[in-house]
C-alpha cells in the first residue's frame, strides 16, 4: 500500500535519464529524484509530471529522497487542455513552490490546494485564482486586517481597505490611494477572504461582480509590499 500523496508542482531534468520532481505533501515542499524518468516508456515517466497528483513510496540514499513506487492519483486532463485553467494553476503553482516554505501550517496548504485543484477541474471559475491568492495570505501570516472596524473612527460599516496601513476604512474616513480598494470592489474582497472556500461553489460565484482582474492586480501589490514577491509566469503570460 502506498502511504504517501502528493501534488508535482515542478519537475527538472536530472543528469540523461531522470528527473528531480518537487512535490508537496501534507509535510511541505519536498524534492524527490525519480529515476529514468525522462523517457516516456518508463514506468516511472508517468508520475514525474508536473500538474499529476501521486501516491508513492521513497527511499533516502545518500543526498537524495528517491521515488521506488508511485502510481498516478489524479492527471487534471480538464485543467491541462484549457487554456485559462492552465494559466491559472501555473500562477498557483508559482506562488507555492515560491513561497511554501513559509507556511506553519502545511497539511491546511495541501488540503486547499488539493481542493482548489479539484475545482478548477471540476468546474472552472474565473474567481478561483483570486480566492487561491487572498486565501494563501492568510496561512502566510499577512493576511488583511478586518477586525476591530474602522481603523480611525471604529465604525462597524467598513467601505474600503488601504494596503500600505493595513487596515479597513468607513466611508467618511476613507481616503483613496492608489494602494487602496473601496466600495463594492472591497465587499468582493472581503466576502472570498472571510467566506470558508467550501462555500464558494459556482452557484455563489456566478452571481459576484466581474472584479476579479482588478482583484488580482491589487492581489499582485499585496504580494509584492508584504512578501516582496512577482510572478514571473504572470509576466510571460501576459505577453502571449
Amino acid at each position: 500500500m502506498l502511504t504517501k500523496e502528493g501534488i508535482i508542482i515542478k519537475s527538472n531534468k536530472y543528469q540523461e535519464t531522470s528527473k528531480l520532481v518537487h512535490v508537496l505533501t501534507s509535510d511541505g515542499l519536498k524534492t524527490y529524484l525519480v529515476r529514468g524518468a525522462n523517457n516516456f516508456k518508463s514506468k516511472n515517466y508517468a508520475y514525474s509530471l508536473e500538474l499529476t497528483k501521486i501516491q508513492f513510496e521513497s527511499n533516502r540514499k545518500n543526498t537524495f529522497d528517491i521515488i521506488t513506487l508511485g502510481k498516478v492519483e489524479d492527471n487534471y486532463t480538464n485543467i491541462k487542455t484549457n487554456t485559462k485553467s492552465l494559466y491559472d494553476t501555473i500562477e498557483i503553482f508559482e506562488l507555492v513552490y515560491s513561497l511554501s516554505d513559509h507556511v506553519i501550517d502545511t497539511k491546511i496548504l495541501y488540503s486547499f490546494l488539493s481542493n482548489i485543484l479539484d475545482s478548477i477541474n471540476n468546474h472552472y471559475h474565473e474567481y478561483y485564482l483570486t480566492i487561491f491568492k487572498l486565501k494563501l495570505l492568510y496561512l502566510l501570516g499577512v493576511g488583511p486586517d478586518f477586525k476591530g472596524g474602522c481603523a480611525k473612527c471604529q465604525k462597524s460599516e467598513l467601505y474600503a481597505y488601504d494596503l500600505e496601513i493595513g487596515k479597513a476604512f468607513c466611508k467618511e474616513c476613507f481616503s483613496m490611494t492608489q494602494n487602496s480598494i473601496y466600495a463594492d470592489e472591497f465587499e468582493v474582497f472581503r466576502f472570498l477572504y472571510l467566506m470558508k472556500f467550501e462555500h464558494l461553489t459556482n452557484e455563489v460565484l456566478d452571481p459576484l461582480p466581474k472584479y476579479q482582474t482588478h482583484l488580482d492586480e491589487f492581489l499582485d501589490r499585496y504580494y509584492d509590499y508584504y512578501l516582496g514577491y512577482k510572478s514571473k509566469s504572470k509576466r510571460i503570460i501576459n505577453k502571449m
